[in-house]
Formats: C-alpha cells, structure tokens, sequence
C-alpha cells in the first residue's frame, strides 16, 4: 500500500491507493485506483483600517472583494460614522457628489449599502466584518451634531474600489455567537440570552428598506427615552455607551460586528428618519 499526501495552503488530504499483485503466470490485474478529494485552502480574513476626522477619511483606494475585517478609528473631535455604499449601476462619483451637496439625504438612493461602523465618539474604536462585491463605492458619513450639516454634505466621503480577489482560497464565515436579524416595523430578533465577553454578532437585514443597527450600553438611571432623546441632536452628556454595530444595511445585505459587552441594559436602536424602521429592543448582559 502506497500512501500520498497532498497539500495545499494548511489543510492536509490523505488519499490511499490500493493494489493488488497478480499471479506471474497470469496477466497483470489493474489496480484500483483511488479518488483523491481536492484539497481547500482557507485564508484568512484580510484587515484594513479607516480613520475618520473632520471632515475626511482615511482609507485604502481599493480592497479585493468578499469578506474584510474593518478596523474604524475616529481621530477627530465629533461623532463620526462610516457607511459604505456601492454606486449603483450608471451612477457616478460625480452624481454622488451632486446629491451630497444637497444636504445629505439624496446620496441614499445612489447606493446599495454594506454595512458599515456605527458612529464612533472622539477617540473610539470599532470593528466590523463586512461582504462587498466588485465595483465603485464611496465611503461616507452620515451624522451630524444638533443644527450643523450632515457629515456628507461637508465633503465627508472617498471613493473606494472593490476589485476581484486574486487568490482562489475560500473565505469563511467569521464564527458567530449571536445572530441579530432586522425587519420592518417590528422590534430585532437576538436570542434571549446574551452574555458577557468578547464576542461576534452577525447581521441581517431581512426587511424590505434599509437598516442601520448600533447598541448602545445605558449608564446607571438612565433610560431608552433618555437616549432617543439625545440622538435627535448629539448635544449635551450620552445616557449611553456607543458599543458598536455594522450601520447601514440594504435588503438583503449582512455585516458581522465584534463587541466587547460588559454586564448591564442595553439598547438596540435603528436611528434616522426613513419609514418602517425596526423598533428600539432592550437586552440585558448577564
């Protein structure tokens, strides 16, 4: 018995092959011949990161497409957040451009959405896994503080390329401990349990309009009306710890985003003003 190994990237596939000798006085039997199962390589997940100030990103100008771990940093002094959309077909950076300089809300309907990071505070850090397919994106913000501008109508976005990946070794999912899934009108769907630690949650959006998802982490007293209170401007003291969440996403669309949850209440929140928006969810960390 003869044994062969084949290798390929860190998955070993042993493949046996068998023989029989014949009689010498006969002719010679054929052996059996085995089947080998092609092996399958498994890369890791490549990293980028993004950093944000006033008002400008700082990125790559392309990715490879499929799964990539993004680490968003905000340099600045205000609450910014990254939302990445996907120009769709026959729209331009310069329609992206024009819509911007209308005052925000127009860039929407020029992109499909993949996630993104939940607005981040002067010097916070968030970490999302995001699904992008080839093609031009822009990277943009879209918060803004009380009366000032949104972020995007301020210059606050950069194109970035999504080009097809070169290696052939598969992507797999990141592991995930929870799944969230957001659908219209109703409130989010997590498990009952939730604990403390670091850990991953996968997104979904299984609703028919866009969704962000961002969770919050409540202080001693404080309240959901405390905190819906306070999004609708960002001025004066958060009742709350932004702990992360993968922004917007369209129909259809997934992100998975890495939290570090500690015990305490918490809130799930779909912020902004388009219809059928999920409903705010209470969870607590045991």
């Amino acid at each position: 018995m003869v044994a062969q190994f084949a290798f390929a990237a860190s998955l070993f596939v042993l493949v046996l092959a068998a023989c029989t000798p014949a009689p010498a006085t006969s002719a010679p039997t054929p052996s059996a011949t085995a089947t080998a199962t092609p092996a399958v390589a498994v890369a890791k997940i490549p990293e980028i990161t993004i950093r944000a100030s006033e008002y400008a990103f700082e990125s790559p100008d392309q990715v490879e497409a499929g799964l990539v771990l993004v680490t968003y940093e905000n340099k600045g002094t205000r609450v910014h957040n990254l939302v990445v959309g996907r120009l769709k077909d026959g729209k331009t950076l310069a329609d992206f451009k024009g819509a911007a300089a209308n005052g925000g809300p127009a860039v929407v309907p020029l992109v499909d959405l993949f996630g993104g990071s939940t607005g981040a505070f002067a010097g916070e850090r968030h970490q999302v896994v995001l699904d992008l397919i080839e093609g031009p994106y822009v990277i943009f913000s879209f918060e803004h503080v009380g009366g000032d501008p949104i972020d995007v109508s301020r210059g606050m976005f950069r194109p970035l390329t999504v080009v097809a990946r070169v290696s052939t070794s598969v992507l797999p999912d990141p592991a995930a401990q929870v799944s969230a899934v957001v659908r219209d009108n109703v409130p989010f769907e997590i498990p009952s349990e939730i604990r403390a630690g670091t850990q991953t949650w996968k997104v979904t959006n299984e609703g028919a309009t866009f969704h962000p998802l961002a969770i919050w982490r409540f202080l001693s007293g404080r309240t959901l009306a405390d905190l819906l209170e306070f999004i609708k401007t960002y001025t004066g003291t958060a009742p709350a710890d932004k702990v992360g969440g993968p922004e917007q996403l369209s129909p259809g669309k997934r992100a998975w985003t890495i939290l570090d949850l500690t015990p305490g209440d918490y809130a799930i929140l779909d912020p902004g003003a388009a219809p059928n928006r999920a409903k705010a969810t209470l969870f607590s960390v045991k």
